[in-house]
């Protein structure tokens, strides 16, 4: 699958086109016309305003439900057995993150269970905007699916055993320099649990630590098919290695990611299982999909820009940035940008004001800018303080199959 990814160009913003009027009748009437069957109908247009601004892709949700209180409030049963969605709702978000409504579209058995989950949601949700994202709101809205997955318990309270002893883990150390923390690979136990495994394996002095690193190349040579080096005790006289021998085409070998953990880095433990149990998993969805959107306006006089010939803008985005949620929907498109840099260059903020249809693509397209983007200023640029404003233009193309 090849992907596309066109350069970034500096474009103005078109004003929107006003809608014609409509004229009154006398007396009611019908038409009829030919039409373009092919023609696709006019998008739904919305106005992004103070209280209507889709958080989709413009951050990270900080939530983890307790699937309990949840999952007792449905009727147990086979009903309970093969439940695998809960339904849908949407949080609504202040401007500091905090979570002051939420509601659900649930009914009967599964909307009691939806309300417990909101009223979880509002008493514990934040939402963590993406640095630098700078779209002004008072109320944000994040749409929401409740998926129901059956996952293992460790048995309580908690006991890390040697490997082999009980059911195997692989933990990973994680978190910042000082600050203590794990994961699990390949993960098949509930946030909650998780988490008490990975204070448990750090109370104890994280037991295990310096677990065996991925395959060495000899092994991975193995496995993929290819010969490994032949030792000199065991390497064929120069007259039998001139004999053809037969030997399976070789495959290339597949190097472990970059971000691999080292030996170090992991530790082999076991847990005792008790009985397993469900969890809850929330998963993001979009409210402005394929819609016309409209961004306020930016009122340049306050933002001062960055005229031509005042630098060079940099950019690294490759197809390695196209949002993977974007590419799973096949969702693509421009997206006009409002970028604000520091005097060295390294951007401080980002809003989309042109729209690529999608809101979940340019709050998302803003994340990426931020991390790729640079603003290489003229030497001839006297120092200034605050920060500067560029717009530019991202296109996202879908794939083609």
């Amino acid at each position: 699958m090849a992907l596309s990814l066109l350069a970034m160009a500096l474009s103005a913003a078109t004003p929107p086109t006003a809608e014609p009027t409509k004229s009154a009748a006398d007396e009611p009437s019908v038409s009829v016309s030919e039409s373009d069957p092919l023609a696709a109908p006019e998008p739904k247009r919305v106005v992004i305003g103070r209280d209507n601004v889709d958080l989709a892709g413009a951050g990270r949700l900080e939530f983890t439900p307790d699937a309990g209180p949840v999952i007792a409030s449905l009727p147990s049963g086979p009903y309970l057995n093969v439940l695998t969605s809960l339904g849908e709702g949407e949080i609504a978000f202040n401007s500091g993150g905090r979570a002051i409504a939420c509601i659900s579209g649930s009914s009967g058995k599964q909307g009691r269970a939806m309300e417990v989950l909101c009223q979880q949601i509002e008493a514990r949700a934040r939402f963590r905007r993406n640095d630098g994202f700078a779209l002004p709101y008072e109320v944000g809205r994040l749409a929401f699916s409740v998926r129901v997955k059956q996952v293992l318990a460790p048995r309580k309270p908690i006991a890390l055993l040697p490997p082999g002893k009980g059911y195997g883990l692989t933990l990973v150390t994680t978190g910042k320099p000082g600050v203590a923390g794990c994961s699990i690979l390949g993960n098949p136990f509930s946030a909650a649990d998780s988490e008490a495994i990975c204070q448990t394996w750090i109370s104890a002095g994280r037991p295990g630590l310096g677990a065996a690193p991925p395959p060495p190349p000899a092994m991975m040579r193995k496995r993929s098919g290819l010969p490994a080096p032949a030792s000199a005790a065991h390497r064929r006289p120069a007259s039998a290695a001139a004999r053809p021998v037969a030997r399976p085409a070789p495959r290339p070998i597949v190097q472990p990611p970059a971000e691999m953990p080292s030996g170090g880095d992991l530790a082999n433990v076991a847990v005792q299982l008790g009985h397993p149990k469900q969890d809850l998993i929330l998963e993001e969805r979009m409210i402005w999909r394929d819609v016309e959107i409209v961004y306020p306006a930016v009122p340049f006089d306050e933002r001062p820009p960055i005229g031509t010939g005042n630098g060079m803008l940099g950019n690294t985005i490759t197809a390695a940035d196209y949002p993977r949620l974007a590419l799973i929907e096949e969702i693509g498109g421009r997206v006009k940008v409002l970028m604000g840099f520091a005097r060295d260059g390294s951007p401080e903020s980002c809003r989309p004001v042109g729209s690529s249809g999608t809101a979940y693509l340019d709050n998302v397209t803003c994340e990426v800018a931020m991390r790729r983007l640079r603003f290489a200023f003229s030497k001839r640029i006297s120092d200034f303080s605050g920060l500067r404003y560029y717009v530019t233009d991202v296109r996202w193309l879908v794939p083609l199959d």
